[in-house]
């Protein structure tokens, strides 16, 4: 073996030696590295847990994994160890609780049907009744079941357009009812005013003006059209009383001004009598 075959073999050999030991020290460093700092959180993750509140455990666990991404592949046997725990604690939750879920979406599933059944008997306000027990249980459901959410949100939002149609249709008709009574009320006051009965027309006013006051806000020209109509009749009305006032004033006026008259009379005769008293016993000198 020549001097170049020999060297040539020696640094090989060398170069191998090198590459096990500097494996071997990143092995070292791969499994020795620090604990996870954070391994506190999954403390708070177990009391959550513990307490139901999986929605605030689920938000724990994802910072966790965001965590775990920020170090990329490094190695930490506590980390690993416990996230396998924690893992085990979450599907045991999930599964104690789902059966209650389940109950929840069969309950929520009856009501749907109530809130149909009244609405084709045009019993709304007991619909919207059910339809708020409905929303209150759904709001119940953590969002950890978002898949089973989603399902029954779709039929939420179906039966949901179903009710907000029935109540527009209620609200218009009423709306319209109303504005019927009012220019009913208008009319009949009118009618009052010829037969010069003005309390009959007060009444109507008044009746008019508490049904307007009802009147919901959004149909603004509407509204505008009937406070013209009813300002009208209130024109009239006050234009009614201010005659009756006048009328009223000129009656006692009249009916008190011949008695001014006799009582200025009376006055001036008893002024006259002791003067004439006086001429009648007058005293003669002895």
């Amino acid at each position: 073996m020549d001097i170049d075959e020999f060297l040539d073999r020696e640094t090989m050999h060398d170069e191998k030696d090198s590459s096990v030991k500097k494996n071997i020290g990143a092995k070292k460093n791969f499994v020795e590295k620090e604990p996870y700092k954070d391994l506190n959180i999954f403390y708070e993750i177990s009391e959550h847990i513990k307490k139901n509140q999986l929605v605030e455990a689920e938000n724990l666990y994802s910072r966790v994994w965001s965590k775990i991404n920020d170090e990329k592949l490094t190695w930490n046997e506590n980390l690993c160890h416990t996230l396998i725990e924690i893992n085990k604690e979450l599907e045991n939750a999930v599964n104690n609780l789902y059966p209650e879920i389940r109950e929840k979406i069969t309950t929520i599933h009856s009501l749907m049907v109530r809130v149909t059944d009244s609405l084709k008997k045009g019993k709304n306000e007991s619909a919207v009744t059910a339809y708020s027990e409905i929303m209150d249980i759904y709001s119940g459901i953590p969002d950890i079941f978002l898949a089973d959410k989603r399902k029954i949100h779709r039929q939420i939002l179906l039966l949901y357009r179903e009710v907000r149609n029935n109540l527009d249709k209620e609200f218009f008709q009423d709306f319209n009812s109303r504005i019927s009574q009012i220019n009913s009320l208008i009319y009949s006051a009118k009618l009052e005013l010829q037969k010069n009965n003005l309390q009959g027309a007060i009444n109507h006013y008044a009746g008019s003006l508490n049904l307007y006051d009802l009147l919901p806000n959004g149909f603004f020209m509407y509204r505008l059209q009937l406070s013209n109509k009813i300002l009208e009749l209130y024109k009239e009305i006050t234009v009614s009383l201010e005659i009756i006032r006048l009328r009223s004033g000129l009656s006692i006026q009249q009916e008190t001004q011949p008695l001014k008259r006799t009582n200025s009379m009376q006055k001036s005769s008893k002024e006259k009598k002791p003067h004439e008293q006086t001429y009648g016993k007058e005293k003669h000198p002895r």
